[in-house]
């Protein structure tokens, strides 16, 4: 099997709605919160599948367009079929991919700090960059941030920030 890079395919859909039924299984038990799945995107699959999956269940979507911007995104989703999309959060800056950001890369140890939790250093700043101002305006709901996993390209990204910033205190 053949995937297109960021797996932008109707048959990543399949796997996409599985992890939509576990998050809707595990929501399940805590019925008296408002859930808001955020999670930042590449070519945006995952958070278009996951959108068409929770959206029945009143599970919304966040996401950012970590690589081209809001048009970039909507144009992979237009090619898979899409009509009702997620919600695109964008940060007050054009955000240029694999560019290091100062402020970015001391959310990514302020949120180590805060959550002992290694986020990736080249999607998830920017996404928290996007999701703090929609936090402070949205302070009833609970958030599900799905962390992708991928921290292995921090091994080349942290020294590039760290010859460019400084250190940091987890470094």
């Amino acid at each position: 099997m053949v995937l297109p890079e960021g797996g932008r395919a109707q048959i990543s859909e399949y796997g996409i709605k599985g992890l939509a039924q576990e998050i809707v299984h595990w929501t399940r038990f805590r019925s008296d919160k408002q859930f808001v799945v955020a999670l930042p995107s590449g070519t945006g699959t995952t958070a278009l599948f996951l959108h068409k999956h929770l959206q029945r269940h009143n599970i919304p979507v966040i996401t950012c367009s970590c690589v081209g911007g809001k048009s970039y995104l909507k144009k992979q989703w237009q090619e898979l079929g899409a009509t009702d999309t997620p919600t695109i959060l964008q940060a007050d800056y054009k955000h240029h991919f694999g560019k290091l950001y100062e402020n970015e890369y001391r959310l990514w140890q302020e949120l180590f700090d805060s959550t002992l939790v290694e986020f990736d250093l080249l999607y998830d700043p920017y996404m928290w960059e996007c999701l703090l101002p929609w936090l402070e305006n949205n302070s009833g709901k609970e958030l599900l941030y799905l962390h992708q996993g991928g921290i292995l390209g921090n091994e080349t990204m942290l020294p590039r920030y760290q010859r460019k910033f400084g250190q940091t205190q987890k470094a």
